[in-house]
């Protein structure tokens, strides 16, 4: 099903969807069970509670947890009209906004919108209306964020697939050609398509063009070899030399695993870099040698401090990792920022809009138009003002520690102007300095079982550990290929064609 669906069909559709979620859901079928549907369209789901004694608190007033429960209700509701699918995903995050309140008696009417359902997630925002006098009274306004990729399994289908053996010998063939030593671009290539294969496809393959044209400006030097130098035993100050952050960053987290297998510690300070993609993969580096790890980078200007309208912080990830049992790791790569910033470019390459909660733009105002929020706009911090503080408290262990550009003079990568003189603080920390590495991966195999044995609120299938979801895709897309749309493909053969490398081919 999808947009041309009869609007009968889609009304009885979200209808059924409503009636099981009531039936099968304890929850939903006490708390809900006089919900009606009022009206469905594409996206959208209207529907109308009138409050009882089981809505409400100990003052009268509609109780929070009611709120999310409808939230988390109704949101699957405009899920389910978007395309007509049978099911509505696992929740990612949730946020309400109290802005009065309503009584037994009262009637709400719940406006349920999907934003955007794409192929990973799917954004909507709720409001509650209290119904009757002059006009309606918002009550509560929600977002909720739900995991798309793992509910529409199909939704990729749309887009073609790629081996990821093919686009790692194109990105190696073509960094080849722009004069990258092959070791370099082998490692490069690598990183790149690591991100693509674990669904981060923001900061995959779809990069090359972008790093081809700073190369051609003469602002990156493909050749270049980051400089080392010994400060203490366990700490080491690296020279990116204006390379390949993937290469600086590689060299300074081997830096790093070598002095903790002495010391149990190992810090990396890096200047004169550059974007180093995916966070993961650096994490990834550490595990596989055993070790746990902190990365952090800092990134170009792109969200204002916390109440602030101009760019200023970057929203570059912060990332660490430690190893589990049985490949059960825990790996946390995320930015400050409700979203990476290489979302935004990915929806502007791709034609989609984006939800009005990730960025402001030029004058402040919340927008849906990618185009927009990179011209002039800003992105938004993940929880306000602590979303600030840790993209600062980024530029102060990797711009202002390491000597690299701080406080907005970071250079993004798709700016081919001049260098960029990213920093980056890398650590790595052997895990059996306070214990045997059994009794570690042990501890850890405890938090695994319990974080993803945790009860699940109503709507969601299971509970995950970081760093999981991402690995279920890297097996899906191991075997199926990496999903692609068709402008990526053209983009990523045009620079092939430039410099006689084979084309990607199509699975």
């Amino acid at each position: 099903m999808a947009s041309d669906l009869p609007q009968a069909a889609r009304l009885q559709h979200v209808e059924a969807v409503l009636q099981r979620l009531l039936t099968n859901s304890p929850i939903y079928g006490f708390t809900l069970s006089t919900l009606e549907l009022v009206s469905v369209t594409q996206g959208k789901a209207t529907t109308r509670l009138r409050l009882t004694e089981r809505h409400v608190n100990s003052k009268g007033g509609l109780h929070g947890a009611v709120s999310a429960t409808i939230v988390d209700l109704t949101t699957g509701l405009a899920i389910a009209s978007w395309d007509g699918r049978e099911t509505t995903g696992a929740s990612v995050d949730m946020h309400l906004s109290y802005l009065s309140t309503a009584r037994v008696g009262d009637v709400l009417r719940i406006e349920t919108t999907a934003e955007r359902v794409g192929g990973s997630l799917a954004f909507v925002t709720v409001r509650m209306l209290k119904e009757g006098g002059e006009r309606d009274e918002v009550v509560t306004l929600g977002q909720h964020t739900k995991l798309a990729r793992l509910m529409a399994p199909s939704s990729d289908e749309a887009r073609v697939r790629v081996a990821a053996d093919d686009l790692i010998r194109l990105v190696d063939q073509v960094l080849q050609a722009h004069g990258t030593p092959s070791d370099k671009a082998a490692l490069v290539a690598r990183c790149l398509v690591a991100a693509d294969v674990r669904g981060v496809d923001s900061h995959g393959a779809s990069r090359l063009p972008s790093y081809v044209r700073r190369i051609r400006s003469g602002v990156l030097d493909p050749a270049a070899s980051p400089r080392v130098e010994t400060v203490t035993p366990a700490a080491v100050r690296v020279d990116g030399a204006n390379g390949f952050g993937f290469v600086a960053a590689h060299a300074a987290m081997e830096a790093a695993i070598s002095a903790a297998r002495v010391y149990g510690i190992g810090l990396a300070s890096v200047r004169r870099s550059n974007h180093y993609g995916m966070a993961a993969w650096i994490v990834r580096q550490a595990l596989d040698e055993g070790m746990m790890s902190l990365v952090f980078t800092n990134s170009s200007p792109a969200m204002a401090p916390f109440g602030g309208r101009s760019r200023l912080l970057g929203v570059s990830p912060m990332a660490c990792g430690a190893p589990g049992r049985d490949g059960d790791d825990f790996i946390l790569d995320m930015a400050p920022s409700v979203v990476a910033r290489g979302k935004i470019h990915t929806a502007l390459r791709r034609g989609e809009s984006i939800p009005s909660n990730w960025a402001l733009d030029a004058q402040g105002n919340p927008t849906s138009d990618p185009a927009a929020a990179l011209d002039g706009g800003v992105m938004l911090p993940v929880g306000g003002p602590k979303g600030s503080a840790l993209a600062i408290m980024m530029d102060v262990f990797s711009g202002v520690l390491s000597g690299s550009a701080f406080a907005g003079d970071v250079t993004g990568p798709y700016d081919p102007s001049r260098p960029a003189d990213v920093g980056h603080f890398l650590v790595a920390i052997r895990p059996d300095l306070f214990m045997s590495l059994d009794e570690f991966r042990d501890r850890m195999r405890v938090l695994h079982e319990r974080v993803v044995g945790a009860e699940p609120v109503p709507g969601v299938d299971r509970v995950y550990f970081p760093g999981e979801r991402e690995q279920l895709v890297q097996r899906e897309r191991e075997r199926c290929g990496v999903p692609l749309v068709g402008a990526e493909v053209e983009a990523l053969n045009r620079e092939a064609a430039e410099v006689s490398v084979e084309p990607l081919k199509v699975l």
